[in-house]
C-alpha cells in the first residue's frame, strides 16, 4: 500500500513538473489536482502507522502539506475572482471601449473535474468527534 500511495506521488510530481514547463492554468490545475488525490493515500499511511505518528520529521512533513494544499486552494479562489473580476470589468462601461480597442476577450475560469476524491466525503470525516474533558 505504502509503495503504491509514492508511486501516484512520484507520478503526480512528474505532472507538475511538465506543467510547469507547458505554462498554462488549467495544466497545472490538472496536475495540482492529481498531487491532492495521491497525498490522500500518504495521509491514510501516516494516520495508520503509529511510528510515523511519532516521529517529528514526518508530523512536520504532513504539516507542511497541509499547508501547501491550503495555499493552493487559496490560489485557485484567486485565479477564479480574477478571472470573474476581469470578465465584468471587459463589458463594463467605459472600461468596455478599451476592452473592444485593444480586443480584450473573455477568459474561461479554472476548470475542475466534477467528481473525485476533491468533492467525495468519507463518512468518518462528517462523524462528530467525541470530546472528553
Amino acid at each position: 500500500h505504502e509503495q503504491k500511495a509514492l508511486d501516484k506521488i512520484t507520478d503526480a510530481r512528474k505532472s507538475i513538473l511538465s506543467a510547469l514547463k507547458a505554462g498554462g492554468a488549467q495544466n497545472l490545475v490538472n496536475a495540482a489536482d492529481k498531487l491532492q488525490s495521491a497525498m490522500g493515500g500518504i495521509q491514510a499511511v501516516f494516520e495508520s502507522t503509529p511510528e510515523l505518528q511519532a516521529a517529528g520529521p514526518t508530523k512536520q512533513l504532513m504539516d507542511e502539506v497541509r499547508d501547501t494544499a491550503d495555499k493552493v486552494m487559496y490560489s485557485r479562489r484567486t485565479l477564479i475572482d480574477l478571472t470573474a473580476d476581469y470578465n465584468v470589468m471587459i463589458v463594463t462601461v467605459p472600461t468596455n471601449m478599451v476592452a473592444q480597442m485593444f480586443k480584450f476577450a473573455a477568459k474561461p475560469g479554472l476548470k475542475t473535474a466534477a467528481t473525485g476524491a476533491h468533492v467525495e466525503v468519507s463518512a468518518g470525516e462528517v462523524k462528530t468527534p467525541k470530546v472528553e474533558l
